[in-house]
C-alpha cells in the first residue's frame, strides 16, 4: 500500500500560516481531491485542488488549542481549559470501500508518533459535524478504543507517552 506524506499548500484553517502548514497523510494512489467520496466539493473543503488518498488521509496541524487541565473528568467547565501546543487532527477521510479495515486506526497511529517525534505530549482530534453524524460517530469510536478522552461530543485528547 502506498503512504505519500507531504505538506499542503493553500489549505485554510486556524492556525495555519506560511510556516505552519497542514500536514496531510494519504493512503492508497495519489488523486486530485475533487475525485474521493467523502468529503465531496458541495462540503466547501478547504483542500479543493490539492491531492489526496484513493484510500484515504488524515490531516495534521501543530497549533495552540484550548483542551482540558486534566482529564478523564466527569463534567467540565470553561474553567478547565487552557491554551496548550497539541498536534490536531483537522480531518480524517476513509474512502467507503476501504471503511472498517483498520485504516483510519493505522493514520491516527502514524498521527501519535508525528507528535511523539515533535516533542508534542498531546494529540487532539476534531470530528468535522456532532454526534448525530454517522462517520463522526465513527471516527469517535476508534479514538475511544484507541484510548482518547472524548469531551463536547466531537472532540476527543489523548496523552502522549
Amino acid at each position: 500500500m502506498e503512504i505519500h506524506e507531504f505538506y499542503m499548500k493553500d489549505f485554510k484553517a486556524l492556525g495555519v500560516t506560511k510556516d505552519n502548514k497542514v500536514y496531510r497523510i494519504a493512503l492508497g494512489k495519489l488523486i486530485d481531491a475533487e475525485e474521493r467520496g467523502v468529503f465531496k466539493a458541495g462540503w466547501k473543503a478547504p483542500d479543493l485542488g490539492t491531492k489526496t488518498g484513493s484510500i484515504g488521509f488524515i490531516d495534521l496541524l501543530k497549533r495552540k488549542e484550548w483542551v482540558p487541565k486534566q482529564y478523564p473528568k466527569d463534567k467540565l467547565y470553561l474553567t478547565d481549559f487552557e491554551p496548550r501546543d497539541v498536534l490536531t487532527i483537522l480531518t480524517i477521510g476513509i474512502e467507503p470501500l476501504y471503511r472498517g479495515k483498520g485504516f483510519a486506526t493505522k493514520l491516527i497511529k502514524r498521527a501519535e508518533e508525528i507528535a511523539k517525534k515533535n516533542r508534542l505530549n498531546e494529540i487532539i482530534a476534531h470530528t468535522i459535524m456532532g454526534d448525530t453524524d454517522e462517520n463522526a460517530r465513527t471516527i469517535m469510536h476508534i479514538l475511544d478504543k484507541l484510548e482518547y478522552f472524548s469531551y463536547n461530543d466531537n472532540m476527543a485528547i489523548k496523552k502522549i507517552k
